[in-house]
C-alpha cells in the first residue's frame, strides 16, 4: 500500500478546506468524493461534514466524514466515501480508527462506513496521483489491517473494481484501443456524431439519457438536481458534461466528467436507442479519454466495472483493471448498526421494486450490459 502521503499539519487539514483539498488531490487514495465540494453537494440531502485527521509518524491520514441524523432521533450514521486518504500503514490506520471511534461517540453515530480508494495492486514506480495504479507487483490489501483494527465487512456502496487508462503517453492511446472499438469510433464519426463539452445547461438532456439507461439497465438514479450540483460545485475542478449529438443537434449520449488532481473520472453516463445504433458511446468514451490527456491529466478512471458486458466495452479502450478492498464499518453503537443495515437493504429493495428493477443490487449499480453507461 502506498505510504508516501505529502506531509502536512493535521490541525490545518482539519480546519482549512483549501489545505484539505490540496492534500486529497495529491495523496494516495485521494478522489473527488473526499473533496470538500462533495460535502457541499451532499449538504442538500441533509448531510454535514467533519474532517478527522491524524499523523502516527508516517504522514497524515484522514477522512472527510459525512454525517446524517436518523429522523428526529439524536442518533446518526457516518460515511467517508473512498476514505481514508493518505498513509495506510497499520499504525496510521489504528490511530485513525481510534480517532474515528471518538468522533462517532461524540456525534452519536451508530457506525462509520469507509470504502478505501487504495488499490490492491500498484506498480513499484507508481507516484501518488490519487493512488491510481498501473499493472505491476501486487501489494497487500488494507482489508487485513482494517479488520485487525476493529472494522467489519459491510455492504458495498461504491464499486469494488474499475478500469484505469494511463494518459502519460497520449500518442500511444489510440494504439491501445482494440481494433473493433476503433472501427466503432470511426463509424460514429461517419454517422455525423459530434462530441461537445457543456455545462449545467445540458442537465435536462443528460438526465433524460441517464433515466433511459437506468430503465434499460436496471440501476437507481438520482434526481436531476443532484447532477446539476455536481457540475456547478466542481466546475473549478473542470467538471462538465460531454454530450454526443447527432447531425440535428440532439443529444444521443452523455457523460459526467469530474477531475481530482491528475485523475479524470466519469461517474455517470447514459444514452438512448439512437446513441446505441450509431455507436455514439464509443466516440464519446474515446473523446473523453483523449481530451483528458490533452488537458494534462495522468489517469482516466472509467468508474466501475459491473459485469462482463460493461467490462468488455471498457476494455476496448485499453487500460487495466483495478480492484479495491471493499466496504467496512466501524461499529460505535453495537445494538443500532444491525437494524440500520437491515433498513438500508429494505429501502434499496423497495426502491428497485418501485422502478421495476431486479432486486439484490445496491444504489446506482447497473445489472445488465449498457455499452459502458453507469451511474455512481
Amino acid at each position: 500500500m502506498p505510504t508516501d502521503a505529502p506531509r502536512s499539519d493535521p490541525d490545518r487539514l482539519r480546519t482549512d478546506p483549501a489545505a484539505w483539498d490540496g492534500f486529497v488531490r495529491t495523496a494516495p487514495g485521494g478522489g473527488y468524493l473526499q473533496l470538500t465540494g462533495w460535502a457541499t453537494v451532499k449538504a442538500a440531502n441533509g448531510w454535514r461534514a467533519r474532517r478527522v485527521v491524524v499523523d502516527a509518524g508516517s504522514g497524515p491520514i484522514g477522512v472527510q466524514l459525512l454525517m446524517r441524523r436518523l429522523g428526529p432521533t439524536p442518533f446518526g450514521v457516518g460515511y467517508a466515501p473512498r476514505g481514508p486518504v493518505g498513509a495506510s500503514d497499520p499504525r496510521s490506520i489504528g490511530a485513525l480508527t481510534r480517532e474515528l471511534a471518538r468522533a462517532g461517540h461524540q456525534e452519536r453515530l451508530s457506525h462509520v462506513t469507509m470504502d478505501p480508494g487504495w488499490p490492491t495492486a500498484v506498480p513499484p514506480a507508481a507516484g501518488p496521483a490519487g493512488g491510481v495504479p498501473a499493472p505491476g507487483a501486487a501489494l497487500p490489501s488494507p482489508a487485513t489491517t482494517l479488520l485487525a483494527a476493529g472494522w467489519r465487512r459491510s455492504d458495498d456502496l461504491q464499486h469494488d473494481r474499475t478500469r484505469i487508462v494511463d494518459l502519460e503517453d497520449p500518442d500511444a492511446l489510440w494504439a491501445d484501443v482494440r481494433s473493433r472499438t476503433q472501427r466503432y469510433v470511426k463509424s460514429a464519426r461517419k454517422a455525423g456524431i459530434v462530441v461537445t463539452r457543456e455545462g449545467s445547461e445540458a442537465m435536462d438532456e443528460f438526465h433524460g439519457l441517464l433515466v433511459a439507461t437506468a430503465e434499460r439497465a436496471g440501476f437507481i438514479y438520482r434526481d436531476a438536481g443532484s447532477y446539476r450540483r455536481i457540475v456547478d460545485v466542481f466546475a473549478p475542478d473542470g467538471a462538465h458534461f460531454l454530450m454526443a449529438r447527432n447531425r440535428a443537434g440532439r443529444a444521443v449520449a452523455g457523460l459526467l466528467i469530474v477531475r481530482c488532481g491528475e485523475t479524470v473520472a466519469e461517474p455517470s453516463g447514459g444514452m438512448n436507442d439512437e446513441g446505441a445504433e450509431t455507436r455514439a458511446n464509443y466516440l464519446l468514451k474515446w473523446e473523453a479519454i483523449s481530451r483528458a490527456a490533452g488537458d494534462g491529466a495522468r489517469h482516466y478512471d472509467m468508474w466501475g466495472i459491473a459485469h462482463g458486458g460493461i467490462d468488455q466495452f471498457k476494455a476496448g479502450f485499453g487500460g487495466h483493471e483495478v480492484r479495491y478492498p471493499g466496504t467496512f464499518d466501524l461499529q460505535t453503537m453495537p445494538l443500532l448498526r444491525p437494524a440500520l443495515l437491515g433498513a438500508r437493504r429494505a429501502w434499496v429493495s423497495m426502491a428497485r421494486r418501485r422502478r421495476g428493477l431486479a432486486t439484490g443490487r445496491g444504489h446506482d449499480e447497473p445489472t445488465t450490459p449498457t455499452k459502458g453507461a453507469t451511474d455512481a
